[in-house]
């Protein structure tokens, strides 16, 4: 049986407020970890592939591979991350939202995401890696998404 809760108040950070008040602090920060969780993959994804872009110019020809396997990267998930950077990260190697719109226009345009699918209007700092592979097509977007 769930326990009733007897106060209809807490203090938190020296305020009083109500437990209503208080739920909704606490679901607004959990979709706010939720959204900085998302953009920060899609970051990590992004440096992974500049990085790997760069190692890749570094090496000589053929040897990229070897060096991949020999850190332990799946080829897959170096390719994604390669393919992420070309075409997102502006000049400091972070995803650039303008030119993530971009790269999502087109693939609405294109007909590779549906103009009704919701990422067809989610702004890029909502992404998640699944949306970045979506837009790029990678992965094919699913009405479950």
């Amino acid at each position: 049986m769930a326990e009733t809760i007897a106060r209809d108040t807490v203090t938190y950070n020296g305020e009083t407020i109500s437990v209503d008040e208080a739920g909704r602090r606490a679901r607004e920060l959990c979709d706010q970890m939720d959204l900085m969780e998302r953009r920060t993959l899609v970051e990590q994804r992004t440096r992974l592939g500049s990085l790997l872009i760069d190692v890749k110019a570094s090496l000589p020809h053929g040897q990229f591979e070897t060096w991949r396997e020999r850190f332990g990267i799946h080829k897959s998930k170096g390719t994604r991350a390669m393919r992420m950077a070309v075409e997102f990260s502006g000049s400091d190697g972070l995803p650039d939202d303008a030119r993530m719109m971009r790269v999502r226009d087109r693939a609405v345009a294109d007909g590779q995401i549906p103009a009704d699918h919701a990422l067809a209007t989610l702004p890029p700092a909502k992404w998640g890696v699944r949306d970045a592979e979506c837009v790029l097509g990678i992965r094919h977007y699913s009405v479950f998404d």
